[in-house]
């Protein structure tokens, strides 16, 4: 599995340092998490932020998680597209809330789907509905389909996994089951095809999350699961 570490980007010295220590760290990604600097930022700064950044080696994923789905900013469709547009502009992936897309106007409309993270989350509950979703994400042909949800036992948890290991695609897969349940997910998810972990560094962006030194000792220290969340 990747590693992928988020944080929450704004023009302090603090979020340079943090970024600084990403760069220099052992995870494979960085996620620039954008819905809390856009609260207080004109978007063109914060575009003028995000060009300057050097994340050596690390692929750089920007997001703006809007409160549609647990993030921290309220977009219409037509500014939240209009955003995504200028992130394509620039080095490295973009998340894509499901949510945001319609029959009228698909993925590659406003962002090119071979540098998409096409995401759905739900802080909640996880839904009957997994393979519909999954599917439903297939249509538009994404690098990269991620699954956020919260288990309410451990048979939630096996159903997204299954769910992740059984639906077929040329796109990578991310299954992440939240919460303390689910950490078999963040360990273990590619025992069932999902291809990368969330970790922290020092701020945690979702229920669960481990530290990224945490998720490397547990990873190189133990045997993980054979293929199954029984073990």
């Amino acid at each position: 599995m990747i590693t992928i570490v988020p944080l929450f980007v704004d023009d302090t010295e603090t979020f340079q340092s943090a970024f600084e220590e990403a760069v220099h760290s052992r995870c494979d990604w960085i996620e620039l998490r954008l819905d809390r600097a856009l609260n207080v930022l004109d978007p063109f700064r914060l575009l003028e932020i995000l060009a300057v950044l050097n994340p050596g080696d690390k692929r750089l994923l920007y997001t703006i998680r809007t409160d549609r789905e647990g993030g921290e900013i309220s977009l219409t469709d037509t500014e939240y597209k209009e955003l995504v547009r200028q992130l394509c502009r620039l080095n490295g992936l973009v998340d894509v809330e499901l949510s945001r897309l319609d029959h009228e106007e698909p993925l590659a409309s406003f962002s090119n789907p071979e540098q998409t993270v096409l995401s759905f989350h739900d802080f909640d509950q996880t839904p009957a509905d997994l393979d519909v979703i999954w599917h439903a994400m297939e249509t538009h042909h994404p690098l990269v389909q991620k699954i956020a949800v919260m288990p309410h036992d451990r048979q939630d948890v096996d159903r997204l996994l299954e769910s992740c290991r059984q639906h077929r695609t040329e796109s990578r897969k991310i299954a992440i089951a939240m919460g303390e349940q689910g950490t078999v997910s963040r360990l273990w998810g590619d025992a069932w095809d999902s291809f990368a972990a969330f970790c922290t560094l020092s701020q945690s962006s979702a229920p669960g999350q481990l530290s990224l030194e945490e998720w490397l000792v547990k990873r190189t220290g133990k045997n993980g699961p054979s293929g199954g969340t029984n073990c």
